[in-house]
């Protein structure tokens, strides 16, 4: 199969809605936005593309010739999933303490503990629990307003709000921040479940 076939199936792919909008919240913020995925290679690098991610870690698959071999090139786990998080975010020379991350599900565990902010969004159980916040809609419509670096006057309390769901939390409306400019926002899995 060729890498270009694969690509133009994934035009179909079911995403969550706001992505577009979230990169660009993130990019006129001043933050770098940052795919780190349990998602394939292919699936990577098109979400990168097409929303316009900084950088995208993920699963490699073998390719030769342009073409899928079916072999892995390289795996990745939850613990890579951070590990290229704090990369990115060493190479912007940031401190992990001053970063956030966006995720769904135990995968993305690992990065929570190791960011300053983390907010689960269309996310599982355990990812909301371990999250600082949760999020009914794209995380950008959370953040309005600066905070210091280390992002400790955001860390607050999680309250209930109105969301419909009744399952999301999101800080006070007093709160609300913008993270510092070059904060690397690392989104975890884009796809609709």
């Amino acid at each position: 199969m060729l890498e270009e076939q694969v690509s133009g199936w994934l035009d179909g792919l079911p995403l969550v809605a706001g992505i577009t909008e979230t990169v660009g919240w993130c990019r006129r913020n001043g933050l770098v936005p940052v795919l780190t995925t349990l998602a394939w290679s292919p699936v990577g690098s098109y979400l990168t593309e097409r929303f316009g991610f900084h950088a995208f870690g993920g699963p490699r698959l073998e390719t030769t010739d342009s073409r899928f071999t079916g072999r892995v090139a390289c795996h990745f786990d939850e613990y890579d999933k951070r590990d290229f998080a704090l990369a990115q975010a060493r190479e912007l020379g940031l401190a992990p303490g001053s970063c956030g991350a966006v995720g769904d599900s135990r995968s993305d565990l690992p990065l929570f503990a190791s960011v300053g902010l983390s907010v689960a969004f269309n996310a599982s159980a355990g990812a909301r629990a371990a999250a600082t916040y949760e999020a009914c809609s794209p995380p950008w419509a959370i953040w309005s307003q600066p905070v210091g670096d280390d992002l400790s006057s955001i860390h607050q309390p999680r309250q209930e709000t109105s969301c419909p769901s009744r399952r999301c939390r999101f800080p006070p409306r007093t709160v609300r921040p913008t993270l510092s400019p070059r904060f690397p926002m690392v989104a975890g899995g884009a796809q609709g479940c």
